[in-house]
């Protein structure tokens, strides 16, 4: 193991290495600041970048990542919770915490939608140009077998 990540793991044994799925993710069409849609071996994370960084990124490549290259960052448990306790846009959701899942792309756009086991509906769009889902529906299929519904 390198040494930072050493330090970081000793920092925090609950961090677990995450993967950068989109840095436009929007919670709804009707929500208009993009985030970041984090894939972790427990779950999914949804950050809000905040109407900055989304006017910023609108404006050209601001913001941008290499899809065929993914970037990935320890994050653990403490610090999942503190972001989905800072906005009502900010999310994290446990494997466990998923009842149904669809995944579907479109001509501009893929869109997750999930039932939780609360009952409550969640959708997670972001734009065809943060790359191709078949990372993520392989990590679905692992994660939650027939609860992902073929599409």
């Amino acid at each position: 193991m390198n040494e930072p990540l050493r330090r970081a793991v000793a920092l925090d044994p609950t961090a677990v290495t995450c993967t950068l799925v989109s840095l436009s993710c929007t919670t709804a069409w009707t929500d208009w600041a993009q985030g970041e849609l984090w894939l972790c071996p427990d779950g999914l994370l949804r950050k809000s970048r905040g109407w900055l960084a989304t006017v910023a990124g609108s404006l050209g490549s601001a913001g941008r990542f290499d899809h065929k290259n993914r970037p990935t960052r320890l994050i653990g448990d403490k610090e999942r919770t503190r972001i989905a306790a800072a906005g009502n846009r900010n999310l994290w959701i446990r494997w466990d915490q998923i009842a149904s899942a669809k995944l579907q792309s479109g001509p501009m756009s893929h869109a997750l939608h999930l039932r939780l086991a609360d009952d409550r509906k969640v959708s997670l769009r972001w734009l065809r140009a943060d790359g191709s889902t078949d990372f993520l529906r392989s990590a679905l299929e692992e994660a939650l077998g027939p609860r992902l519904a073929a599409g």
